[in-house]
């Protein structure tokens, strides 16, 4: 999918009707099955258009922060997913579509992307080259 989606068309138009099948594996238990969907719609998420995903988005999000709680590793591959959206539809967006158990989570991406891009900003203003993430000044 990663690798065609971006040049065949015809896989581009399949890959929403695709991916409402592969939500539809969220309610499955299995940890290997539970990792291939994440996975898959880690790369389905990069590869479709944001008007594609966009009707999809509420059973994405709400299948995803099913297993937010759980596996260490998962949980990490979900914040990625969640961010990439939102950069692609903004936090406003995607908040109201996350469970009110999880709402914190967003509101604390929210607040790192926010402090990330005021040192950025900062970074500039003094001629300095922006910091990496983790990095300290001096």
């Amino acid at each position: 999918v990663f690798e065609y989606a971006r040049e065949d068309e015809t896989v581009q138009e399949l890959l929403p009707q695709l991916l409402q099948t592969v939500i539809v594996l969220f309610a499955e238990n299995s940890r290997e099955v539970t990792k291939s969907v994440v996975g898959f719609v880690r790369v389905s998420i990069a590869a479709m258009r944001p008007e594609q995903l966009e009707p999809l988005l509420p059973e994405v999000i709400g299948g995803l922060m099913k297993y937010g709680k759980g596996m260490g590793r998962l949980r990490s591959k979900i914040k990625i997913i969640l961010k990439k959206l939102a950069r692609t539809y903004s936090f406003e967006k995607i908040a109201p579509l996350v469970p009110e158990d999880d709402s914190r989570l967003i509101t604390h991406m929210r607040k790192l992307s926010e402090r990330a891009a005021r040192r950025k900003a900062a970074g500039r203003a003094d001629g300095q080259a922006p910091l990496c993430v983790g990095q300290r000044p001096g």
